[in-house]
């Protein structure tokens, strides 16, 4: 089962707000910030592989990214000046202070002691993801700069802000996938719709705390399908493909919004219509931005997310939790999905957004209701030997 400390070490980036010295229009969190980057990492890897020849290993790249996210959990206040000076006069120091700080929260066999020491201490060690990682990092970066110079004008600090930008700006347009990006308009216009999802509240009709948006709310949910998917010992493409269809599962939310649960399912028939007005506004709006060789995986994320799949004869196939149980379909050829364990990594979202929110003193029926009616949903329902109410009883 999910650890409790770690997830909710993780929902703490909800909190963080990035920028918090300059004004924004909006608050920019680093949970947000996180997600965006993950979305730029794998378009990247992408353009590495197809375009340039490269071999990514994505197994590398999603605990780099994770690695990274709990890092940033322990240093985000720090500016980033001061942050960069650290890690080049005392990076082993702090990274071993920092190993320190995330070993009682990791699960086994999700992320290790070794693996964390390896990908911080050893400057050889995934290179290429690395490389990637940072090149998303400074993308997303850019991208929130634009806000940030937009409305701060006035700052005497503006100008060293913009000079650091510049300079990384040069420095990552030289990797060639980053050119491709930097040049190609639809590249970037997608780099900038899925940044909008940031302004997307969830719970947008409750008051609550922390406010959550849908991006982070992405990128947790995919956290928590790794986690699960490292402890079920799934093979790697099936632990890839629970990611990022976790990773991509509300982006059609950037068109057409969302509609409140209760509505869709007390409405006959409206779920199926905003399916297809999603799929419509996804085909017009969003595809057409992607590679044409990126279409088919990005579509078997997307469309029908939350059901269990696999690809069987180059067909795509829905599955029983029975057939997914056999260990003859653990295997990287049938491309499997676990849509209704992403569901459930999705409503346990909902589920710490709701207590948590009840926890700090700011409570209200509906969010007392939603909490209520997660716990009934799963109170009988066992996924491979892993009783899922067992995580809820962890917050009682």
């Amino acid at each position: 089962m999910l650890s409790k400390e770690l997830i909710l070490k993780l929902f703490d980036l909800f909190n963080m707000k990035r920028w918090n010295d300059y004004v924004t229009p909006v608050p920019l969190m680093e949970m947000d910030k996180q997600a965006h980057k993950m979305i730029i990492a794998y378009l990247i890897a992408k353009i590495e592989e197809e375009e340039f020849g490269q071999t990514v290993d994505y197994e590398k790249l999603i605990e780099g990214a994770i690695i990274e996210t709990l890092h940033r959990s322990l240093l985000t206040d720090l500016r980033p000046s001061v942050s960069y000076q650290l890690m080049k006069e005392k990076k082993h120091e702090l990274n071993i202070w920092i190993v320190k700080q995330l070993m009682p929260l990791l699960v086994e066999k999700s992320i290790s002691k070794e693996r964390v020491m390896q990908y911080l201490g050893q400057e050889e060690f995934a290179t290429k993801e690395k490389e990637i990682l940072a090149s998303a990092h400074f993308l997303s970066t850019h991208w929130e700069f634009q806000i940030v110079e937009a409305t701060n004008q006035f700052s005497t600090r503006l100008k060293s802000a913009k000079k650091e930008i510049d300079r990384k700006y040069i420095e990552f347009s030289s990797i060639p996938s980053v050119k491709k990006i930097l040049l190609d308009s639809k590249l970037m216009e997608f780099i900038g719709i899925t940044a909008e999802l940031r302004f997307q509240e969830r719970w947008a009709q409750a008051m609550r705390v922390p406010k959550t948006n849908v991006l982070g709310h992405m990128y947790f949910v995919a956290m928590e399908s790794f986690f699960l998917s490292k402890k079920m010992n799934f093979c790697k493409k099936r632990t890839y493909n629970n990611f990022f269809t976790s990773l991509f599962h509300d982006l059609p939310e950037v068109m057409v919004r969302d509609i409140a649960s209760p509505i869709k399912a007390g409405i006959e028939g409206l779920e199926h219509i905003v399916k297809e007005q999603e799929k419509r506004e996804m085909e017009e709006n969003i595809y057409p931005l992607l590679p044409p060789y990126m279409l088919p995986e990005f579509k078997y994320f997307i469309e029908d997310e939350f059901s269990n799949r696999a690809i069987i004869n180059g067909e795509v196939q829905k599955m029983t939790l029975a057939d997914l149980e056999k260990a003859e379909y653990n295997l990287d050829k049938y491309s499997v999905v676990d849509g209704k364990l992403l569901k459930w990594c999705d409503d346990v979202s909902a589920y710490l957004e709701a207590t948590l929110s009840i926890e700090y003193g700011i409570t209200s029926k509906q969010l007392r209701m939603a909490k209520q009616k997660i716990e009934r949903k799963y109170e009988a329902v066992v996924y491979k030997t892993e009783k899922l109410s067992d995580f809820f009883e962890l917050f009682e």
